[in-house]
């Protein structure tokens, strides 16, 4: 009796929930076109903090919503807004503990739909689609609120539809239980394509979705802390160590082996060069490790450059990911600004002979290194992601007329990429030319 008495109250609070929904979203719709409030949640990713803090100091009303705790990497203090403290807010109401324990999202949604207009999400959403019965996409407009999807990967990565199979290895490895979710992840991908405002597109275009714009990778930094490399080492492996660092958080899915392999082949050849895995470092240590100790980064052998390769690049050091010549990355360089992008792709087959190069070339070090800080001020900087999420603003919030799909596009005279020089590097395709080898 008692079991049946609590679904009961379950059904009718959640009815209640709805109704209310409905009846204060009136309020609010018909204020909807004031001031923009953003939203930036609801997994602790670090990308969230950087946009949400630049988009602050250009005055714009901004906050990060969380529903878990911090990575290992990352500080409590890197995000605004906790589920816990939405739930010390309501008890403060005297919203009874039991619906609070039973309904944590609820109220977090509930928080979020009273106080913010746009919704930076990822395919995850704010977390409570379909539970319910609720359909997430329907508040938020009721509210007359837009939402804009950002893809980080976990989110939206289905390993049976990825053409990269070495990607999919990795991923398998590491996360073998996501195989399972993989209807649920297609469920949110097809769900929020199709209720969304915008998709933000970037390199890991591995889900095979649609997309409004194509940023090649939109990450951004506070470029001006990582402050770049005013010292450039003349080492090459002759005369003396060539420093290497790999940050490999998921081993398998950076390709870890192949390049401890490819560190030791390098030795057996008498070059001189260490290799440092660099595991679990805030975030702030790396700044100066990179910058004072490093002369190349390798970040990842089967997909695009990260957060980690754009530190790389931030800090002036040379920086070699994957970029293959394929369909899929192609397109950015016809439709993006991939061409002046100065990352060394590489794979584990010719990973020792790329590392060779570079190491016997401590002058080839340096001009790869310096056209990847001006890259990084360029495409990942304060400037940059303001650039795109006010077009992004001006289009769904102002009803301007912009054409998001080529913001990106070199052959228009008007994008970003033309707004100031092209970002010149030695690279052909992302690839060492042949005459180094």
């Amino acid at each position: 009796m008692i079991s049946l008495l609590n679904k009961v109250e379950n059904i009718l609070f959640i009815y209640f929930i709805k109704l209310y929904w409905r009846f204060v979203s009136k309020r609010y719709s018909k204020n909807s076109r004031g001031e923009i409030k953003l939203f930036f949640g609801t997994m602790p990713i670090i990308n969230i903090k950087y946009w949400s803090k630049i988009l602050s100091k250009y005055n714009f009303f901004s906050k990060t919503v969380v529903k878990i705790n911090p990575y290992s990497i990352n500080k409590k203090n890197d995000f605004d807004i906790y589920l816990e403290n939405i739930l010390e807010y309501y008890k403060q109401k005297k919203i009874p503990n039991r619906f609070l324990l039973k309904f944590p999202l609820l109220f977090l949604f509930d928080y979020s739909l009273k106080r913010f207009n746009i919704f930076h999400l990822s395919f995850k959403g704010i977390g409570v689609l379909g539970k319910y019965g609720i359909d997430e996409s329907k508040y938020i407009k009721l509210f007359g609120s837009k939402i804009i999807i950002i893809p980080y990967g976990e989110d939206f990565l289905q390993y049976n539809k990825l053409d990269n199979y070495s990607l999919r290895h990795g991923l398998m490895t590491h996360y073998p239980k996501s195989i399972s979710e993989e209807e649920k992840i297609e469920n949110n991908v097809k769900y929020w394509v199709r209720n969304c405002d915008v998709v933000i597109a970037s390199n890991i275009l591995e889900g095979k979705y649609n997309w409004d714009l194509i940023p090649f990778v939109n990450l951004s930094l506070d470029i001006k802390k990582w402050q770049t490399k005013t010292k450039y080492s003349s080492n090459n492996g002759s005369n003396n160590v060539v420093k290497i660092a790999h940050c490999p958080n998921h081993r398998t899915i950076k390709g870890t082996e192949f390049i401890i392999k490819s560190i030791e082949k390098l030795k057996s050849e008498n070059l001189k060069v260490k290799l440092f895995l660099i595991e679990g470092i805030p975030n702030d240590q790396l700044i100066d490790f990179l910058r004072e100790e490093v002369d190349i980064l390798v970040e990842q052998l089967f997909s695009g450059y990260g957060l980690n390769g754009l530190e790389g690049l931030a800090t002036g050091i040379p920086v070699v990911s994957n970029l293959p010549n394929n369909s899929r990355i192609n397109m950015f360089r016809r439709y993006s600004y991939l061409d002046e992008c100065p990352v060394i792709s590489s794979n584990p087959e010719k990973l020792t002979d790329d590392l060779r190069v570079l190491i016997k070339n401590p002058d080839l070090r340096k001009q790869i290194g310096q056209s990847g800080r001006i890259y990084a001020e360029k495409y990942h900087s304060e400037e940059s992601a303001f650039f795109m999420f006010k077009n992004i603003y001006d289009k769904i919030w102002y009803g301007k007329d912009v054409d998001l799909m080529n913001l990106y596009n070199p052959l228009n005279p008007d994008s970003f990429n033309n707004q100031t020089s092209l970002v010149k590097n030695p690279l052909i395709y992302n690839c060492i030319p042949k005459e180094y080898y």
